[in-house]
């Protein structure tokens, strides 16, 4: 099986930060770091988001992208992510925040934090 499975929500296999996304599509994001530590797949979670541009969102122009950069601490950040094709808004920001609550992206609590 490939991909990443968060909650029962089937993401795709990382790629590197930067990586081409689907033009267009809406979606959740999932922001990981490479970390052996993490089980059954060695990625930790930074951050969950969700946006109906996944290209134009996850970027370096992302207002997050510094927090992630700092929590990554020098490791390549990765991308992974679930489609979600003619989803309205609300329900994906109902998605984002399940698997915030979850997995607690140290990223997204420290906007809960803030």
């Amino acid at each position: 099986m490939s991909g990443i499975l968060y909650k029962d929500r089937n993401f795709t296999d990382p790629i590197e930060f930067g990586g081409a996304l689907p033009a267009r599509a809406q979606g959740i994001y999932a922001i990981l770091v490479a970390d052996n530590a993490w089980w059954p797949q060695p990625f930790r979670v930074l951050y969950f988001g969700e946006s109906d541009n996944l290209a134009k969102c996850v970027t370096e122009k992302n207002e997050m992208y510094p927090q992630w950069l700092l929590q990554a601490a020098g490791a390549p950040l990765l991308v992974s992510i679930h489609t979600t094709p003619r989803m309205k808004a609300q329900k994906r920001k109902e998605i984002e925040s399940e698997l915030v609550g979850e997995f607690q992206p140290v990223c997204n609590q420290q906007l809960v934090g803030a």
